[in-house]
């Protein structure tokens, strides 16, 4: 014969008299709301709807500003992006000179990243034409390879090599300081932590590891305020 030992009604109904308790009360919230709503007068209502939807829109453009739109090359940095010395993401495409590099700026949710990857980065010299931005590091200056009838300067294929090595098709993180004469953006650059997420925590800086490693020294012709005296220390 069997003994049920563990019976369930009770414990079913104690279950169901909470939940109608708790439906009562979630009842009652909503009435009280929606007579806290009507004694509104409809003018202000009508002020608090239009100042939701105003709300609403700036946000949804500074979210697109901020982590859809894509910076395409120089041209399109600001000087209010300069201003607030704007840090941004990018995939290294080419490495020119020791002391810079182009840039395909990759946004957070533009579809460029992990886990909303849908897009991928040009390869070709023709799809990526006038798409990358023109970065100059700041702090820094590497041996200069012959250019313009300048013979080459001690150590500048050995930088090079270093440069690429360190950054070519890797991601980087800049932070817009300014344009320089050649209408390059200035920029305070560093790599992409290992572990942490970037947008938190920094990776190393690439003009200290210059340093550190001997292949740039200084560049001191245009101190860049206090990043100019941290590489100076």
């Amino acid at each position: 014969m069997f003994w049920n030992f563990w019976p369930r009604k009770p414990a079913d109904n104690a279950n169901s008299k909470k939940d109608t308790q708790v439906t009562q009360e979630v009842k009652e919230d909503l009435r009280s709301l929606e007579s806290q709503l009507n004694s509104i007068p409809p003018h202000v209502r009508t002020l608090i709807s239009y100042g939701l939807v105003a709300t609403g829109a700036v946000g949804s453009v500074f979210l697109h500003r901020r982590y859809v739109r894509r910076i395409k090359n120089a041209d399109w940095v600001t000087p209010d992006l300069l201003a607030k010395k704007r840090w941004i993401r990018g995939v290294v495409t080419s490495v020119g000179d020791a002391d810079n590099f182009r840039l395909f700026h990759t946004p957070a949710f533009g579809g460029w990243r992990r886990p909303f990857k849908f897009r991928t980065i040009p390869t070709g010299n023709k799809e990526l034409k006038d798409q990358t931005l023109h970065i100059r590091i700041t702090g820094v200056d590497a041996p200069e390879a012959s250019h313009f009838g300048k013979p080459e300067q001690p150590h500048a294929a050995e930088s090079l090599a270093w440069l690429r090595h360190k950054i070519l098709g890797k991601s980087v993180y800049c932070q817009l300081l300014r344009r320089d004469q050649y209408s390059r953006v200035v920029a305070n650059v560093h790599l992409s932590p290992r572990f942490l997420p970037g947008a938190i925590f920094h990776g190393k800086s690439l003009p200290l590891l210059m340093l550190r490693s001997g292949h740039a020294a200084i560049y001191d012709k245009v101190p860049c305020c206090p990043f100019f005296f941290r590489l100076r220390i």
